[in-house]
């Protein structure tokens, strides 16, 4: 999509997020819109936004609190979550 100047939305946590980044910014000029994201649901995208404004405007808002995630998939699911594997850097 970025070599053709396409812009697209892509949800995904799979490969190496770093390398698709410095693809897409090889093939781009600074207008070019993409999003790259782990998790689509807008419940996700708001708490994400939530903790990284929250670690901003009140830095050590959790100290002396042991925070854990727990997830819910289905029993074959061989991997962690990179939802919550993505919320667990915002924290």
């Amino acid at each position: 999509y970025a070599r053709v100047g396409l812009p697209f939305v892509m949800g995904t946590t799979g490969g190496d997020r770093q390398k698709l980044e410095a693809t897409v910014r090889a093939n781009t000029d600074a207008s070019f819109a993409a999003v790259i994201a782990p998790n689509m649901g807008k419940q996700i995208v708001a708490l994400q936004a939530m903790l990284e404004q929250m670690a901003t405007n009140f830095p050590g808002s959790f100290s002396g609190y042991e925070l854990k995630i727990t997830e819910s998939h289905q029993s074959t699911k061989a991997d962690t979550s990179g939802t919550a594997k993505a919320v667990a850097d915002t924290l």
